[in-house]
């Protein structure tokens, strides 16, 4: 159940790290107008979207080697402590 827990607020920051991310790219191109075409917005906003699909199927995949690579402890601990 922890072990859930811990990967589920993983997946909710992750999710809401490419929000903010997709957000930003947004506003700068709101603000700067003059200085971004309309195709490279929607090119970095594509890149954003591979880059955190990519992250989540690597922590569905892979969680251990994920929060190893992280240094995510906890979820760590509690893994080892559910396999023992």
């Amino acid at each position: 159940m922890i072990l859930n827990n811990v990967y589920q607020n993983e997946v909710c920051k992750l999710e809401k790290y490419h929000s903010f991310c997709v957000n930003a790219v947004q506003m700068y191109s709101v603000n700067q107008i003059n200085q971004i075409d309309f195709s490279d917005i929607e090119d970095i906003i594509e890149f954003l979207d591979r880059l955190f699909i990519n992250e989540l199927d690597f922590l569905q995949i892979h969680p251990t080697d994920y929060f190893q690579i992280y240094n995510k402890t906890y979820y760590l601990k509690c893994e080892k402590n559910i396999f023992l």
